[in-house]
């Protein structure tokens, strides 16, 4: 099977395997003007998700969320 990958402006997007995406920041190159301003930015982005799934809670029509912390 073909890994599907989609980008976001933000975020790439993954197939795992069936009904389990992956979403991820986007990788900004270490030598750009912009990589500190636009690295906190996309943190800021998945804080701001994660904390409004944690609001919203378990529900059968929203996407569960689930964080993995990979160290690089």
């Amino acid at each position: 099977m073909v890994a599907l990958k989609y980008n976001g402006s933000t975020s790439t997007f993954s197939r795992v395997r069936p009904g389990v995406i992956l979403k991820s920041p986007t990788q900004v190159w270490k030598e750009s003007s912009s990589y500190d301003q636009l690295t906190r930015k996309f943190a800021l982005n998945f804080s701001i998700e994660r904390r409004i799934y944690e609001k919203v809670g378990d529900h059968p029509t929203i996407v569960k969320f689930v964080l993995l912390m990979m160290l690089v």
